[in-house]
C-alpha cells in the first residue's frame, strides 16, 4: 500500500485526509498572492484560477475514492469516465487562465521597462 493510500485508509471515511487539506493550503495561498496583485484583472484571474484549482482538487479526491476496491457496476464506471472527463476540462481550463496571467504579467513588464 503506497502512502496516500495509508493515509486515507487511517482515516474514515467522512474524514479529511492530510493530503486533502494540503491541496486546500495550496488554493489558500494562490488566492492570497492573486488578491495581492495591484492589476484588478490579473486578481480576478488569479482568483477564478484558483477557484478552479479547489474544484479540480476536490474532483480528484472524489474519482481517487470512486477507484477503490471492489466491483463496479456499470453506471459507477459512466460516472467514474465523466468525472475524470470534467477533472480534465478544470485542468485545461487552468491552463489556460495560467497562460493568459503569464503574459499579462509580461506584457505589463515590457511597458514598466520601456517606460
Amino acid at each position: 500500500m503506497n502512502d496516500t493510500n495509508k493515509a486515507a485508509a487511517d482515516h474514515a471515511p467522512g474524514e479529511r485526509a492530510p493530503i486533502q487539506d494540503q491541496r486546500s493550503a495550496l488554493v489558500r495561498a494562490y488566492q492570497q498572492q492573486a488578491l495581492g496583485r495591484t492589476d484588478p484583472l490579473a486578481a480576478n484571474l488569479g482568483m477564478i484560477a484558483a477557484d478552479l484549482m479547489g474544484f479540480a482538487h476536490g474532483l480528484a479526491s472524489l474519482v481517487q475514492t470512486q477507484l477503490g476496491p471492489g466491483s463496479v457496476s456499470e453506471q459507477a464506471r459512466e460516472r467514474l469516465v465523466a468525472d475524470a472527463e470534467l477533472y480534465l476540462r478544470f485542468v485545461r481550463q487552468f491552463d489556460r487562465l495560467v497562460q493568459l496571467e503569464r503574459q499579462l504579467g509580461d506584457s505589463s513588464k515590457g511597458r514598466t521597462e520601456g517606460t
